[in-house]
């Protein structure tokens, strides 16, 4: 089924479902699960997924999300 990624708008097929909470082969640890739910809500494509996944500690995110609390 085709599907638009909320994040860049691109068309993909694929069946990760981030409404359902489906993450179980993206690689994305709790926090990055949950940025991904409160500020997505619907599908994300596999290239947005792997660039939240590899920069999302890159930055500095909102204390509620790192991973050293």
């Amino acid at each position: 089924m085709e599907k638009l990624c909320s994040r860049c708008g691109t068309k993909f097929v694929g069946n990760i479902d981030l409404l359902s909470g489906d993450f179980a082969a993206t690689g994305l640890d709790q926090y990055q699960k949950t940025f991904i739910r409160v500020y997505y809500k619907n599908c994300l494509c596999p290239e947005c997924i792997g660039h939240i996944r590899d920069t999302f500690y890159a930055f500095d995110v909102s204390p509620v999300y790192r991973k050293d609390r």
